[in-house]
């Protein structure tokens, strides 16, 4: 597993984020630097929008980034990059042929969701050039109560660019600001009357939508479902994490310390950049379950059709609740 480096900043300000800085688009780490981190602790995920790293392209040489064949980067990066034909030139000879892109809506929908005027130009724009390029295009489409009127048209834009494009539910990751993102959260009922044909739309939604419901993951956890269905993939299965150090999702930040994120819970402190990779690992063998007294304080509250996408969101929105008493009982939005 890559470990995730706070490298570039962000061009994005999205209402729902989770980082507690939103870091501006700057320059962290450089290319330097994150090739000494990745001799030191394998290939590195680079955070939050490589293509806003000034020594982007060679940000993402193998030697640093791994073998890798998309780009995730935001639009606005891509679309003001200089000599962009050059740029994916340079991506090529790393491996790179896909570039996918996350939106949030149609034209001002989506520049209202991520505080960046002209952010839904830029991905036309820069879908535009990738495709001419002859690299495949992809869109995530993250649904909500605001942009679920908008899905059809939005959907025939992405095709324009024989692009791949895929609809989908917002994750509840343990952050305060995530739950400004429950008021949005769409209904199995919204969904219904709104996207009926959202299995045409994206084929990749092939589960019931009855079985994505608030209801249903709850009466699942309380009928005694494996737990495996309510942790996210990078959750350690067990305290002290078991698992090698490469199979835990790392993060260094901008202050030069290494983190593990549980994702269960906060970021727990491991050290420095700068300390011995055997003493962070010692460390790790001696961590304490973070959330027992978290799960045993948490309420189940039934929320009805509200979606999601794992049953992971519904469990770490409970927590959330006992982490972040107070924002969660915040008025819903109309779809629309």
């Amino acid at each position: 597993m890559p470990v995730f480096v706070n490298a570039a900043g962000c061009t994005r300000q999205c209402r729902y984020c989770t980082s507690p800085d939103r870091l501006p688009a700057h320059c962290v780490y450089s290319k330097e630097e994150l090739l000494k981190m990745a001799q030191i602790w394998g290939p590195l995920t680079i955070w939050y929008d490589p293509a806003g790293h000034p020594e982007f392209p060679e940000i993402l040489d193998p030697r640093i980034a791994g073998e890798a064949d998309t780009l995730m980067c935001n639009e606005v990066s891509l679309a003001e990059a200089e000599r962009l034909p050059r740029t994916l030139g340079v991506l090529h000879s790393y491996g790179y042929h896909r570039v996918h892109f996350y939106l949030h809506g149609n034209g001002s929908t989506h520049d209202a969701f991520i505080n960046r005027k002209g952010a839904w130009e830029a991905v036309l724009k820069a879908s535009a050039a990738v495709a001419e390029a002859g690299w495949e295009v992809g869109w995530t489409v993250m649904l909500d109560t605001r942009n679920l009127g908008e899905i059809h048209g939005l959907v025939e834009v992405g095709r324009r660019f024989d692009g791949v494009i895929r609809l989908a539910l917002h994750p509840h990751l343990i952050g305060r600001r995530t739950w400004a993102y429950e008021k949005v959260r769409p209904t199995l009922a919204q969904i219904r009357e709104l996207l009926p044909d959202i299995q045409d739309l994206d084929p990749s939604w092939t589960a019931p939508l009855e079985e994505l419901t608030e209801t249903h993951w709850l009466s699942r956890w309380q009928a005694g479902a494996p737990r495996e269905e309510f942790m996210d993939p990078l959750e350690p299965r067990a305290w002290p994490p078991q698992e090698p150090i490469e199979q835990l999702a790392l993060h260094i930040l901008e202050d030069r310390q290494v983190y593990l994120n549980p994702q269960c819970a906060p970021l727990i402190h491991l050290g420095g950049i700068n300390e011995d990779k055997a003493m962070i690992q010692d460390r790790l063998a001696h961590l304490p379950d973070p959330i027992p007294a978290l799960e045993t304080r948490a309420q189940p509250r039934d929320h009805g059709d509200l979606l999601h996408p794992s049953g992971a969101s519904v469990r770490y929105k409970l927590i959330s609740e006992v982490l972040f008493p107070g924002p969660h009982h915040l008025p819903r939005e109309n779809a629309r």
